[in-house]
């Protein structure tokens, strides 16, 4: 949470390579900390240094800015110089978007939009992943494979997150027909073991011997899965929301739910602790 002392502007400032309309220093300050490494070399310019002087009454700033700009010292150094004067972030935040900065410069302008899609994945924004990628694939060119077979991947991932693993199984099959990628077949044949009635299924395993190893693989994750669960507390209260479920009592039911439901939230919030595995992305 940020604490305003510029004025809000009555005309927006459009950053192109971010797509995104800023109407405050807070809001610039933010945009460059969360995608830095979209911006380009245009960042650093006479009109935002005017649109801080004029509509966020940034004066000062404003005069560093074009200095920094005349002097061409670069994108790296006026971020730094926005962050600095805005005082909202630390050092080590500052020093984290210098390093942004100076990746973001390696990558070519359809990378910076893939990456923009991975951060809202590992940050657990699917809905958000899921446009971005979905954008640029509208938007690659012919030629990019790679590229196009890890969105496709990724979108995948997204969508599994999202428990829609019958859209997940199909964007994992365009990714393995552009590449065959071992990671992504088993994603695919996963969301198959999940999604396809268990005859089909067998079925397919029967007609492509090739994928043995791949299935009995599956099912060895999906074996210590559910014997984890089982001894755990949610597999417990899940035992014990079928005994109620069975005997049709009211209340042990919303006893049960609702202890089965703490035991949940509990591994959702060491999941965004980070202490929980993620599925893996490209």
């Amino acid at each position: 949470m940020f604490l305003s002392d510029s004025e809000t502007a009555q005309t927006g400032y459009y950053i192109a390579e971010m797509q995104l309309t800023v109407y405050s220093l807070e809001e610039l300050v933010y945009a460059v900390c969360q995608k830095g490494f979209l911006l380009g070399e245009n960042f650093a310019c006479e009109e935002l240094a005017e649109w801080l002087h004029t509509q966020c009454c940034c004066t000062d700033l404003a005069y560093r800015l074009a200095q920094s700009v005349q002097k061409k010292e670069g994108l790296i150094s006026c971020v730094v110089t926005i962050l600095r004067y805005a005082g909202y972030v630390s050092e080590k935040e500052i020093d984290r978007v210098r390093e942004s900065l100076s990746a973001g410069e390696k990558w070519s302008y359809l990378e910076k939009r893939k990456k923009e899609g991975d951060i809202y994945l590992e940050e657990l924004k699917y809905d958000q992943a899921l446009s971005a990628y979905q954008k640029l694939l509208s938007e690659l060119p012919e030629g990019e494979v790679k590229l196009k077979a890890s969105l496709w991947h990724n979108i995948g991932v997204a969508q599994a997150k999202l428990f829609l693993f019958d859209a997940a199984m199909e964007s994992f099959s365009e990714s393995y027909q552009l590449i065959a990628d071992e990671d992504t077949f088993f994603q695919w044949l996963t969301c198959a073991r999940i999604v396809l009635p268990n005859r089909e299924y067998l079925d397919y395993l029967g007609e492509n011997p090739e994928v043995t190893e791949q299935s009995l693989r599956l099912e060895e994750q999906i074996n210590r899965l559910t014997g984890a669960l089982k001894h755990s507390a949610q597999g417990e209260e899940l035992e014990k929301l079928k005994e109620w479920l069975t005997y049709g009592s009211e209340e042990g039911v919303y006893l049960a739910s609702g202890r089965l439901l703490k035991a949940l939230m509990k591994d959702y919030r060491q999941y965004i602790a980070g202490d929980l595995p993620a599925q893996s992305i490209t």
